[in-house]
């Protein structure tokens, strides 16, 4: 999944993914990028990719902007 840098910039959530790799084997873990730089932890497998698809798609929708960091600023 790649994202440019306008999506990096912006206060969109992005999907994302990080691939672990060790001696008992490797996983995928979905995660969701906010624009203050917080990861949201979806899980593994094909559930953990369809929540984080379907977080950040609700989150987008809603206005990314409500969780951007100066909109949390006290």
């Amino acid at each position: 999944m790649s994202h440019s840098w306008s999506d990096l910039n912006s206060d969109k959530a992005l999907v994302c993914r990080h691939e672990i790799n060790g001696p008992q084997g490797g996983a995928i873990v979905w995660m969701v990028l906010l624009s203050d730089g917080h990861l949201i932890d979806c899980g593994s497998s094909s559930v953990g990719e369809k929540r984080a698809v379907t977080l950040a798609t609700m989150i987008n929708e809603a206005g990314p902007e409500r969780l951007s960091h100066e909109a949390l600023k006290p």
